[in-house]
């Protein structure tokens, strides 16, 4: 078996953390961050998501302290 690569364990913990994020939400505030998902798909409106910005905060810092 291989060794996960350190982009693979940077995900999957980043992605631990989200669930996390995500679990200690309330119904509304899932709802919210649905939306802001899905309006971030569109170029013409602001980036809002939370949670895409969190993700790509927490894999870069932990992608940075695995190299």
């Amino acid at each position: 078996m291989s060794r996960p690569s350190n982009e693979q364990i940077a995900h999957d913990m980043a992605m631990a953390f989200i669930q996390a994020d995500l679990s200690s939400m309330s119904g509304n505030e899932r709802l919210e961050e649905i939306e802001a998902i899905k309006d971030d798909a569109d170029p013409t409106k602001p980036n809002t998501s939370t949670i895409i910005d969190n993700f790509n905060r927490y894999y870069q810092i932990i992608l940075k302290d695995l190299r």
